[in-house]
């Protein structure tokens, strides 16, 4: 029977680790040179792997530059296809990618080799038979033996307990297959899943090294060594060592090394580049034989570290002479194979030979190492001549002879010095001195000679005096000509006169300076003369005036002039008026000068009272007098009113042209103010006059008389202001206008006068009344006119008031005011229906009034408008008779509180409290039937539980029902509220479910679904439970969690209906929520994070357009949303999940990358590095499946390292990303994206960068997964070592100009203050110090500025003495933190102001330009002056150092405490008293005396001045102030003292007054400084309580006082409406208070819907209810 040819198609691989034996290993195990049969650890991922060496010396294809390994253990299990080793190749290479490093690779010799063909025997269902069998590697790294290659081991390498892979497989169509046993029997079979044992091909020259063994591998023990500083022995007896791979990137540099007496050894080496993390030094040392006998591996403390030094002890038995010692850099992997450099030794005992070399130097070289080093000659002289000297080294023996080094040496001899050996003292030749001069100081000179620098001092050989050229009128100058110093003085002048016109002569007695001059005349003028005198030479001359001719000097004078001295004589003028015949204008001309215009336009002075008060009348100076009396401003109520009634259908343009922007209203807002005014237009010529109208012709609703004209100018950038306003007015179209008066415009607006006024008409007779008017606008010229409004006056209105009893108006708002012309028209209502007629009058000024009709059928009362007058009043009386009627509350889980009773006429007021007291749950609405039928027109103000019906509407019996809020079945509840301290309520309807859940402190809790129609404000921190049901939410916004906000939403799907969106300013948290839009929904946004946050938890956000926008925070866990957009300011943490898209609302967005969590990636299927580009160019992308977020682990092998480079240095730094696998890179900078960097590694140069922090990031795409790196700083830090006296670095020059001391001492220079001051941000206790006056430059561009910002905790900043100062006047210094700033002054504005909530400032001993303080506990000035100095609240005391005062300098005065808003020219000076002793309260009895006193201390430098008091009584008051957020509260504060006379010692005499509270304070004042005592408080016996209360608008902050001196009593406040008592408060006062009171919204006792009044009582006790002073009432304000 054949056997079955089976078929396996597919391939299977399972990776799985290498385990180690760890008993094979011994400690310290290191040698040189691999043998057949050494276990070898090298690669592996998860676990190292195994080696064991089978042929050292050639690999499987007989290369002897390899060797042949084979794995200690299995590694999973594949399967075989027919008749091939492909699935061998395929499960092997997926080995190799995953266990080998590029670095590795490199080392393995790939191999193609045809195996030869064996016959081997198959057994298959119980049958045998042979089989010929062969197999074949293809360029593999990792490869199963062969049945041949297998069979040549010894079985105890073969056998490792499971059967393993042969790569030799059957030629014929049987499935014959070849493995290895685990016992190691070789052995065939039809089964083609079998165990992995790889093997591999090594290079030999890839591991050497050199050393004295020669080119060999170094093996280091496979354990992980510790780091340490002594030598481990090695043993040699492992049978495993760790296999490293030598790499040539980081290297040693240079070693320097010196072994001591005591066998230590000091090193210090460097590599070529800083090594990373799991880093060191290894050291050997090698026997002559090339065994290894001491081991030591010191790892690196910090990286990146790029150098090492220290000291070690050499073993005792190493010999120095013949043992080798070498250093290599190794960089573990643990127990991992890593990598090492190469070998460099290290010399331990060198033998030198010294040579001569050269005539400077001798050579030390080391016979064991080749060391040398040159070292300078020990010479002694041996022989001198004229030629030289002989030099003898007396180390090497060397013998040179050198040429003299002469120097110049001083001698006796005044006139010369000898030259002298500075070697071999050889005296030579006698020279003369080399004379030169120097300037010693402006009588003398130095003589000194230069070669050997004797030296006298000589006095200056001044030459003759000179002009001095730069000024040779004013000076001349004589030169030194040994030494050429200038000496420049004035000239000694002398000066001739030499006639009135020939000037003078300006001679210098001294030089040659000579020159005539004209005289310098100080001319005085006098009415009849003027005299000239010559400041020069002093010739003096009286002249007469010379006039020239008479010019016009103003519109008073004309004038003419003296051409000698400019006296001006000025005469007024003579003018002469000609009237024209236009309306506009007049001629006028001076008899005495050209003064004088023709046409011009007359101006109407108003100065002549009028009758009515306040009002002028208008003449011009030609002599004509206008038709108006004017006042500036708008009409006084009681003068004339704007009567709006003109029919704006009817306003025509009858002249002329409007061009106003208000369109077809563009000449209307000259009459009526709802469209705005500022009228524009041209007028057309009125025939042949030299003026131009502008006319409109209007109608009025209704006749009435207009008695004048509102006007005001125009508020127009362009056009020009008429000359005048005339209102014409006639009775019918057929009669013709009648002129009512002209309002001249040259009143208003002169030189930026007021631009309106109000115009009556003086010249109109009687009161005529007219329907049809017409507006000219009247110019001068043809311009562009403007004219902000013209309205119609008429007379005051009258008063309408009603006086009804039992009677109602049916009008809510009836007429209280009427105009003359004005109808009146009121329906008068009665319980029973309408009044009767004989119960109806009218009265005007309490006289009967017979104008007016009544109706008792429909209730109307009538009064004619032609009947009314001007300013009367009118009263309507009316009088039914009334009767009460029932009320009924039926409530449920409510309180009533309200009459039984309720009266037509009267509205009716009752209060509603639910079963907590309040107001929570009372119901949205209530049920009123009046008379049996239902009432809504009645007022609910829910808030606060009052119920209104209007008295109007009591006709019959009231019921009134309602049920409180929240008291549903539970089991038919849509929804529960649950808060702390009350019942959980339930309701049976979502009608109101937005309006419940607003409560913080709630949780919500579904028990179905709920759909909201009202949007849903959340402002405080509360829980919605959706329970597993739906939320739908209808209304826009949907769902608003505002800024104080803090809601959580889980268990349950949140819909959100078409078009509204949830918007997000608080916090709002989803936790296993899936929110998406209705069927409806459109294509709006979800959710907007506008400032707030946003945290998701196994949540979804799906809509049909963008998930979730986002200008907030967002933080993101097992979540996923269908796309996201950013805006400016958005940020992030997303830890897990999938965004479905992202895109970008503007430039200043972030990226994605910036919203991940850290150690978070993105993985995006099919990446590729075009997906890397558009997140970083911030594309809208939206790929396949969306991005999901990852951890980052294992993506990056190595990131981006900080690097310190030295400035200046010009070194290159690179840095590099090591990522796993096939990688894209790009690279970020300081200046963002860096075109072109698509490598691991950046090379940064550094040679042009300034010092500075540079900051550099990776991004990196590897397969799908997208990730950015940590983001490396490239620090260029100048370390300023050598800085000059003026402060200026020698290195990088920059002035020095400050230095930071932190908390420990350390110290570090800066040269830019703003740089300074952000190093102490996170530096407290620090100390920044200024070292020279500095400047801080704000480098802002021009007509801009910037402030100098002080930030961080207890820092000192210590001026030092010096002066900082700000270059730009309005830049400030800004102090946020905690500061102490002293000594030194500060030329600049210094602000610490109260909008900093946080903070200190304390001043010590400066001075400064400006200081704008905050107040009172947050500031203190110990010491200083300032020239400004200003606080929030003006309390300059508060601020001060204890013993402290202000004193100021300029005036000699000190600061008594007055308010002022600043203090200018101060200092802060210890106070010249102090009080020692403060005066205590003090309670006596009625027959007790009692005494305040005060001890003064006096300054040390004060104790000789005079002490001197004054006692004042001061008045304690209660005040109402605003207290911000917290509103309107009571205040208890002192007014000032009233001065007690004769009280001036330190001790007051009590008074005998019985039961009055008192308060005293004392002043003491020494050397003009006062200081203030405490205010001492004085009672005598029990007095009666006084109460005052102060009445405010509105009346929550009406206020009550009550002094109870020394009674204890009880004040009720008790409210009133409609004088009906509706509610009661009491307060209990202790006697011994000094005042009580308050604002009755400070108890709860301020409704104006509750009360009208509120009476303030105080009783001895609420039991005997007896008053103890007079009561006192605050009423509501009106409306």
């Amino acid at each position: 029977m054949k056997p079955k040819k089976i078929c396996f198609l597919a391939l299977g691989i399972l990776l799985g680790a290498f385990t180690l034996s760890v008993a094979a290993f011994a400690a310290g195990s290191v040698k040189f040179g691999i043998k057949t049969g050494d276990k070898l650890t090298f690669a592996g991922s998860d676990e190292p792997i195994v080696w064991n060496v089978i042929q050292s010396d050639k690999t499987n294809t007989d290369d002897e530059s390899g060797m042949l390994l084979l794995a200690d253990n299995l590694m999973g299990t594949a399967n075989n296809t027919t008749n091939s080793t492909s699935g061998l190749k395929a499960a092997f290479t997926a080995c190799y990618d995953k266990e080998f490093s590029d670095l590795q690779k490199n080392t393995v010799l790939r191999v193609t080799k045809k195996d030869e063909s064996v016959t081997l025997t198959l057994r298959y269902v119980m049958q045998f038979f042979s089989v010929r069998c062969n197999g074949a590697l293809d360029d593999e790294a990792l490869f199963a033996l062969s049945y041949k290659e297998a069979s040549s081991l010894p079985m105890a390498t073969l056998a490792i307990g499971n059967a393993w892979w042969l790569r030799t497989v059957g030629e014929s169509l049987y499935s014959c297959y070849t493995y290895v046993a685990g016992d190691g029997k070789l052995s065939t079979s039809t089964d083609s899943t079998s165990s992995l044992r790889p093997a591999v091909n090594l290079k030999k020259a890839a591991f050497n090294v050199h050393s004295v063994a020669g080119e060999a591998p170094l093996l280091l023990p496979a354990e992980n060594i510790e780091s340490s500083n002594t030598f481990t022995a090695v043993t040699n007896n492992a049978t495993a060592w760790k296999l490293n791979v030598p790499q040539t990137d980081i290297y040693i540099s240079s070693v320097k090394a010196s072994v001591a007496s005591d066998n230590s050894l000091s090193y210090d080496i460097r590599l070529n580049a800083a090594a990373g993390e799991n880093s060191g030094l290894s050291f050997i040392i090698v026997k002559p034989d090339g065994t290894v006998s001491y081991y030591m591996r010191k790892v690196f403390d910090t990286t990146p570290q790029s150098s090492l030094a220290g000291t070690f002890a050499i073993p005792s038995d190493v010999d120095k002479e013949n043992d080798r010692m070498y250093v290599f850099y190794e960089r573990s992997a643990g127990k991992f194979s890593g990598e090492i450099s190469e070998l460099s030794e290290i010399c331990l005992g060198h033998i030198y030979e010294v040579k001569d070399l050269l005539d400077t130097v001798h050579e030390y070289v080391c016979t064991k190492c080749g060391n040398s080093y040159t070292e300078a000659h020990d010479y002694t002289v041996s022989d001198k001549s004229a030629d030289g000297h002989t030099m003898v080294c007396s180390v090497c023996g060397g013998v040179h002879t050198l040429a003299h080094d002469f120097k110049a040496v001083q001698i006796d001899n005044a006139d010369e010095h000898r030259m002298v050996c500075t070697v071999c003292q050889y005296a030579g030749a006698y020279v003369e001195h080399t004379y030169a001069f120097a300037y010693e100081d402006y009588k003398n000179h130095k003589r000194y000679c230069t070669e050997c620098g004797a030296y006298g001092y000589m006095k200056h050989n001044f030459d003759d005096y000179v002009p001095y050229e730069p000024d040779p009128t004013q000076m001349h100058t004589h030169t030194c000509v040994d030494c050429s110093f200038s000496s420049n003085s004035r000239h000694n002048i002398v000066c001739t006169n030499l006639g009135y016109g020939e000037g003078h002569e300006r001679a210098c007695t001294e030089c040659s300076y000579r020159e005539t001059l004209a005289h310098t005349f100080d001319t005085t003028a006098y009415p009849d003369k003027h005299i000239q005198i010559c400041g020069a030479c002093g010739a003096r001359y009286e002249i007469a005036h010379t006039y020239g001719e008479v010019t016009v000097a103003d519109e008073q004078y004309h004038s003419t002039t003296c051409s000698v001295c400019g006296y001006v004589r000025k005469e007024k003028h003579n003018i002469v008026y000609t009237v024209l015949n236009d309306g506009l204008r007049h001629s006028y001309a001076c008899t005495g000068c050209p003064y004088g215009a023709t046409g011009e336009l007359h101006n109407f002075v108003y100065g002549t009272d009028y009758t009515v008060s306040g009002f002028k009348t208008a003449h011009c100076a030609c002599g004509l007098t206008g038709d108006t009396a004017a006042a500036l401003g708008g009409p006084a109520a009681d003068i004339a009113v704007v009567r709006d009634i003109l029919d704006e259908n009817s306003v025509q343009v009858t002249a002329g042209e409007s061009t106003g922007n208000n369109g077809y209203n563009g000449y209307r807002c000259l009459l009526f103010e709802r469209y705005g005014g500022d009228f524009s237009g041209f007028g057309e010529k009125d025939g042949d006059k030299e003026r131009y109208v502008f006319s409109l012709s209007f109608k009025s609703t209704k006749p009435f008389a207009c008695t004048g004209l509102w006007v005001r100018m125009g508020g127009l950038v362009y056009g020009n202001d008429p000359y005048s306003v005339i209102l014409y007015g006639r009775e019918n179209a057929q009669s013709g206008y009648v002129r009512i008066g002209e309002a001249t415009l040259s009143y208003m607006g002169e030189g930026g006068g007021d631009r309106n006024a109000t115009y009556l008409f003086t010249a109109q007779t009687g009161n005529r009344m007219y329907d049809d008017y017409k507006l000219d606008i009247i110019s001068s010229h043809s311009n562009e006119l403007m004219l902000g409004q013209a309205y119609l006056l008429g007379a005051p209105s009258s008063t309408v008031d009603y006086k009804l009893s039992g009677v109602v108006l049916a009008e809510e708002q009836p007429v209280t005011k009427l105009y003359p012309g004005d109808d009146l028209s009121v329906t008068l209502l009665s319980q029973d229906g309408y009044p009767a007629k004989e119960n109806v009058s009218v009265l005007e000024n309490g006289k009967n009034f017979a104008g007016f009709t009544y109706s008792e059928e429909s209730g109307i009362l009538s009064v004619d408008g032609l009947s009314v007058g001007s300013g009367k009043t009118y009263t309507v009386k009316a009088s039914a008779p009334t009767k009460p009627v029932k009320v009924t509350a039926e409530l449920e889980g409510l309180s009533f509180e309200g009459s039984s009773y309720a009266m037509f006429s009267t509205d009716y007021v009752a209060y509603l409290t639910d079963s907590l007291g309040g107001f929570t749950y009372l119901p949205y609405e209530l049920t009123v039937t009046i008379g049996g039928k239902v009432f809504d027109e009645y007022e609910y103000a829910m808030w606060e539980g009052a119920l209104s019906i209007p008295g109007a509407a009591i006709t019959g019996d009231i019921v009134i029902k309602g049920m409180e809020r929240g008291c549903a079945d539970p089991k038919d509840a849509f929804f529960s509220v649950e808060r702390d301290g009350e019942p959980t309520r339930y309701y049976d309807s979502s009608e109101n479910f937005a309006s419940e859940i607003d409560t913080d402190g709630a949780v919500i809790t579904l028990f179905k679904n709920v759909e909201s129609q009202g949007g849903i404000y959340m402002s405080g921190n509360s829980v919605v439970d959706l329970n597993g049901h739906t939320l739908v939410l209808n209304a826009e916004p949907v769902l608003n969690v505002e800024d104080m906000g803090n809601v959580t939403v889980k268990n349950g799907v949140l819909t959100i209906a078409a078009e509204d969106t949830i918007y997000i300013d608080g916090t709002l948290s989803l936790e296993k929520v899936t929110v998406g839009k209705s069927e409806d929904g459109d294509s709006s946004i979800g959710v907007i994070v506008n400032s707030g946050k946003l945290f998701l938890k196994d949540t979804v956000i799906d809509t049909p357009a963008t998930a979730v926008m986002t200008e907030g925070f967002v933080e993101f866990t097992d979540s996923r949303i269908s796309g996201m957009e950013l805006l400016d300011g958005a940020t992030g943490a997303f830890y897990s999940g999938v965004v479905g898209s992202v895109q970008y609302g503007d430039e200043n967005a972030p990226d994605l990358f910036d919203m991940l969590a850290p150690n978070r990636a993105l993985s995006v299927a099919n990446a590729t590095s075009e997906t890397l580009d558009a997140l970083l160019n911030k594309t809208d992308l939206a790929p396949d499946g969306g991005f999901s977020i990852v951890p980052a682990d294992g993506i990056l092998a190595a990131e981006p390292q900080d690097v310190l480079v030295p400035y200046p240095s010009g070194k290159t730094v690179t840095l590099s990303i090591q990522a796993n696998g096939e990688s894209t890179y790009r690279w970020f900078g300081p200046d963002g994206k860096i075109e072109n960097a698509y490598d691991r590694e950046l090379t940064v140069e550094t040679a042009n960068l300034a010092s500075g922090k540079y900051r550099y990031t990776g991004y990196v795409q590897s397969g799908n997964l997208l990730v950015r790196t940590r983001t490396a700083v490239v620090s260029v830090e100048c370390a300023h070592e050598t800085v000059s006296e003026d402060g200026v670095c020698a290195s990088c020059g920059l002035f020095i100009s400050i230095e930071v001391i932190d908390a420990n001492g350390l110290v570090k220079t800066y040269g830019n203050i703003e740089t300074a001051f952000d190093a102490v941000k996170e530096m407290p206790g620090a100390t920044v110090r200024l070292l020279y006056d500095t400047v801080f430059s704000d480098g802002s561009e021009q007509g801009t500025y910037r402030n100098l910002e002080l930030y961080g905790e207890n820092i000192t900043f210590d001026l030092n003495g010096k002066t900082l100062k700000t270059e730009n006047e309005n830049s400030e210094i800004n102090v946020f933190g905690t500061y102490t700033i002293k000594n030194g002054t500060l030329d600049a504005q210094v602000r610490f102001t109260s909008y900093q909530e946080t903070g200190h400032l304390t001043v010590e001993n400066v001075e400064s330009l400006k200081l704008f303080l905050a107040a009172r506990k947050r500031t203190l000035i110990k010491s200083g002056k300032f020239t400004y100095l200003r606080t929030a609240d003006c309390n300059f005391t508060d601020i001060l150092d204890e013993g402290k005062a202000y004193y100021f300098y300029n005036d000699h005065v000190w600061y008594g405490g007055e308010y002022k808003s600043s203090l200018q020219n101060v200092e802060v000076l210890p106070a010249p008293v102090s009080i020692g002793t403060q005066p205590k309260d003090v309670i006596i009895g009625v027959d007790e005396s009692g005494t305040l006193s005060v001890e003064a201390v006096r300054t040390a430098g004060f104790e000789d001045k005079d002490v001197t008091y004054q006692w004042y009584e001061a008045s304690y008051e209660y005040n109402v102030v605003y207290n911000g957020a917290y509103g309107w509260k009571g205040e208890y504060q002192f007014s000032s003292g009233t001065k007690i006379e004769n009280a001036n010692t330190s001790v007051l005499t009590l008074p005998d007054t019985v039961g009055e509270n008192k308060y005293y304070y004392c002043e003491v004042t020494v050397d003009g400084y006062t200081v203030k005592s405490d205010i001492a408080w004085y009672r005598r016996g029990v007095g009666t309580p006084t109460l005052e209360v102060r009445q405010s608008n509105p009346l929550s902050i009406c206020s009550f006082v009550v002094d109870p001196r020394g009674r204890d009593c009880v004040i009720v406040l008790a409210g009133y409406r409609d004088g009906r008592f509706a509610r009661m408060k009491t307060v209990s006062v202790d006697g011994d208070a000094k005042l009580f009171g308050g604002t009755l919204g400070e108890y709860d006792f301020d409704s104006e819907t509750y009360f009208d009044e509120v009476r303030v009582m105080v009783f001895e006790s609420l039991e005997a209810l007896k008053p103890l002073c007079e009561r006192k009432v605050l009423d509501a304000p009106e409306n």
